[in-house]
Parts: C-alpha cells; structure tokens; sequence
C-alpha cells in the first residue's frame, strides 16, 4: 500500500466577495474548499514564472502575457501530465 504523504495546512486572505464566488464554483463542481484550494495552488505553482507574475499582477500594465491563452495551454499541459480529470469529491 502506497504511504500517504504528509500535507501541510495553509491559511489565505481573500476579498469579501470571493468566499461567496468560491462556495458557489464548489457546489456546481461538487468539491471541497480544501480540494478546490489544493488543486488551484498545485496547478499554479507548476505554471512558468512569466503567467504566475501576471496572474499575481507583478507585470507592469501592457506588458503582460496573454492571461487566457497560457491559462489554456497550462491547463493542456496539466492535463497530459496528469491524466487525471477535475471535479471529484476527496
């Protein structure tokens, strides 16, 4: 049997809007917070430095990269790498 890895607890800080936004995204897809929450942060941190510092807004204005067009292709390769599809209950 596969040994269990250790996970580590994180607490964010978000808008008063987002938790709403969120609780929503996770009744539609049948989630959890903790599994949303995982997985977004996994996806993101596997993502090259040049769309985690636009998604993070450290690119000045005009000199971003195409958010939606490398959201998608980080999204393809995520998808060939894992095999895995979203939306599961953990």
């Amino acid at each position: 049997m596969k040994k269990k890895q250790r996970r580590i607890i994180l607490r964010i800080e978000v808008s008063p809007d987002v938790p709403h936004k969120i609780a929503d995204t996770i009744d539609r897809v049948l989630s959890t917070h903790v599994s949303v929450t995982s997985r977004l942060m996994s996806w993101f941190v596997e993502q090259d430095y040049d769309l985690q510092a636009t998604i993070l807004k450290l690119m000045p204005e005009g000199l971003g990269i195409d958010v939606t067009r490398r959201v998608l292709e980080g999204i393809r390769r995520s998808s060939k790498n894992s095999g895995k599809s979203g939306g599961a209950r953990e």
